[in-house]
Parts: C-alpha cells; sequence; structure tokens
C-alpha cells in the first residue's frame, strides 16, 4: 500500500486506483494537502478550486475547529453555530462532525479540551470566592483545578527501587576459559 500512496501522490490518484467514489469531504482534505486551490487561480489554470459553496463550508469548519480548541463542549458549539448560520440541530450535528473528520479530532482530544474547560472553570471560581474573601472555598477549589492538572501526580523518573534493594552476586575465578566462553556468549546476545 506505501508503494502506491509514494507513486500516485494524491488523494484523488489514490481513490482512483481504489476504485472508491470521492467523498464530499475530500476536496478538503486535498485543500490540505495542497492539491486544491482555495479560489481559482490564473497563475494555476487547470488545478481543481474551491468553489463559494465550498469556501463557506470550509469557513464553517474552521470555526467549529477553532471553538472546539478553546475548549467549548459539542454542545455549545452545535449552538453557536446554529444561531450564527440559522440552521437546524441535525445540520449543526453534521457540520461538527465533519469538522472533526477533517480535522483529526477524536475522543482524546476532545477530553483534553473538556478538562481544559474544567480547570478554567475552577480557577475562575476560585478567583471569585477570593475575590469575596471566602479563602477557604477557593483554596478547595484552586486544589481542584490543580489535581486535574495533575500537579499532585507523582512523575515517573524511570528507576524501579525494586531494583536497588537486591545485591548483585559476583563471582570471581582465575580460569581463562570461563571468560572467553561468557564473553563469546556476550557477543552472540548483542
Amino acid at each position: 500500500m506505501s508503494n502506491i500512496i509514494s507513486k500516485a501522490g494524491s488523494f484523488k490518484k489514490i481513490k482512483a486506483l481504489l476504485k472508491v467514489d470521492e467523498s464530499r469531504l475530500d476536496k478538503y482534505l486535498r485543500f490540505y494537502a495542497g492539491e486544491v486551490l482555495y479560489e481559482q487561480s490564473s497563475e494555476y489554470p487547470n488545478k481543481d478550486f474551491l468553489t463559494d459553496t465550498d469556501r463557506e463550508m470550509l469557513e464553517r469548519y474552521r470555526r467549529v475547529f477553532s471553538m472546539f480548541k478553546v475548549g467549548r463542549t459539542d454542545e455549545i458549539i452545535r449552538s453557536i453555530i446554529c444561531a450564527e448560520y440559522k440552521i437546524e440541530w441535525r445540520q449543526a450535528r453534521n457540520i461538527v462532525n465533519d469538522a472533526y473528520y477533517i480535522f483529526g479530532v477524536i475522543g482524546n482530544a476532545d477530553r483534553e479540551g473538556k478538562k481544559r474547560v474544567s480547570i478554567e472553570y475552577y480557577r475562575s471560581l476560585a478567583n471569585l470566592c477570593a475575590k469575596n474573601r471566602d479563602y477557604e472555598n477557593a483554596g478547595k477549589l484552586w486544589e481542584k483545578a490543580d489535581k486535574l492538572e495533575g500537579l499532585f501526580d507523582l512523575e515517573a523518573s524511570g528507576l524501579n527501587p525494586e531494583d536497588f534493594k537486591h545485591a548483585p552476586t559476583f563471582v570471581f575465578t582465575d580460569n581463562i576459559n570461563i571468560l572467553n566462553q561468557r564473553q563469546k556468549a556476550l557477543d552472540l546476545d548483542e
């Protein structure tokens, strides 16, 4: 498969070789791969380009992804794009899913985004409590944020303390043949 990809060099050619129909999102993937222009150019008259509708959808996908990157949840993103673009919830859900497909957002990234939102929420509440001189709750909220951030987690040092509890065994001999056998065994292992 890697030979096909290296020889073909483009999504369009790979799809043709595999006899797969071009998906409606492939033009955006090809755009980010540099195979499709944003708009028609006299400099490259034979190169594919995005239509006005394609550019409008690309901007929507970019908007969704940028909201995700700042930690917005899927629900909030769908609500915002429903209001901004005056579309139905079902269409908003499809746009969000398409944006995640194009930009590669998956579960772990979503989880990290939600974690960051929670951390910032706790910190904001802690600041409000501190402003109102409720230092006890502010401290608790700040500690929750620190725990979510992993500040209290032990860092792995790469060393196992159990390795140092058992003394190694040393055997001394003056027999040169045993030394040669051990050396050959070590050479074979490498």
